[in-house]
């Protein structure tokens, strides 16, 4: 397991255990990590470094226990890895990177080693933004990076979320919506100060992701999936507004409050609300300065 990977789990594993409030002494199934994409033996690695750290405790053929969550943060200081993700997420929502690009390009540009752009891209290829040449080096997949690209996404979903939770085939898993408005309550109790926007843009795609999959159509959830993937770089645009993330928790909570009532036409009614509106428009032209195609920032 590369280090990059190590950092990756241990953090989504920490912001996991933070948002479901997990108290001291209470068993960490390895299941709950099942979503992050990866198999058992890195998961397993990143939990025994937990141990090792102090912050969970492992028992013998009973697993992993929380030992100590005092103080624990996500948000250290950035390394280098980090240091050159963020660099190249900037510069190519920018425009001041091109479509395709070399590993020897990527030294130069950032003067850094092979092996750290290669862990970089490692990342950029699992979230999606990047995929490896045939011949060599990597090139940009399409993205979100003006305002009528923010808004033909918003329109896409928009169409398809709420038709999904209206499908003759949604069935609601009710202990997953539950989990899920306890997430937005840590949000709106805690997490609004203590959550970095990458977490805060995995819980919140995370919570459309899941109202979708309980529509029982598995090219709804392909679509959505894939419209994350090319959104995800415009969180890095998008300065922290309190009062706007609330608002949007709310909306979710209103969402999940129909959803367990079984009202399912309220619910398909308040998301597309939520998908739509001024806010949307307004968030958009926040991002890209009202950036259209051909338009400079």
């Amino acid at each position: 397991m590369t280090n990059e990977l190590r950092s990756e789990l241990r953090k989504h594993i920490l912001t996991s255990l933070r948002v479901e409030r997990m108290d001291v002494g209470q068993h960490v199934p390895e299941k709950t990590f099942a979503a992050f994409g990866t198999s058992r033996g890195p998961i397993r690695a990143a939990l025994a470094e937990l141990a090792r750290d102090g912050i969970l405790e492992y028992r013998s053929n009973r697993g992993y226990f929380i030992a100590d969550l005092d103080g624990v943060t996500t948000q250290d200081a950035p390394g280098e890895e980090e240091r050159v993700y963020r660099a190249i997420a900037a510069d190519r929502l920018a425009g001041d990177i091109g479509e395709t690009v070399t590993a020897n390009e990527v030294m130069r540009r950032y003067e850094v080693t092979r092996s750290v752009v290669l862990r970089v891209f490692g990342r950029i290829e699992r979230e999606g933004w990047a995929e490896r040449r045939a011949g060599r080096g990597w090139t940009f997949t399409a993205m979100v990076d003006t305002v009528d690209a923010y808004r033909e996404i918003y329109e896409v979903r928009r169409a398809i979320e709420p038709a999904g939770i209206l499908a003759d085939a949604y069935r609601a898993d009710k202990p997953t919506l539950v989990t899920c408005r306890e997430r937005q309550d840590f949000i709106l109790d805690r997490g609004l100060t203590t959550l970095d926007q990458g977490e805060l843009f995995a819980i919140q795609t995370d919570f459309h992701v899941k109202v979708m999959e309980m529509s029982g159509n598995r090219f709804f959830v392909q679509t959505l999936l894939r419209l994350n993937s090319l959104r995800r770089l415009a969180t890095y645009r998008q300065e922290r507004d309190r009062d706007r993330v609330e608002m949007q928790c709310r909306q979710h909570v209103a969402i999940l409050d129909a959803l367990l009532d079984d009202d399912r036409r309220t619910a398909a009614e308040l998301m597309r609300a939520h998908l739509g509106g001024s806010d949307r428009e307004s968030l958009a032209l926040d991002i890209f300065d009202g950036r259209r195609p051909g338009n400079s920032r």
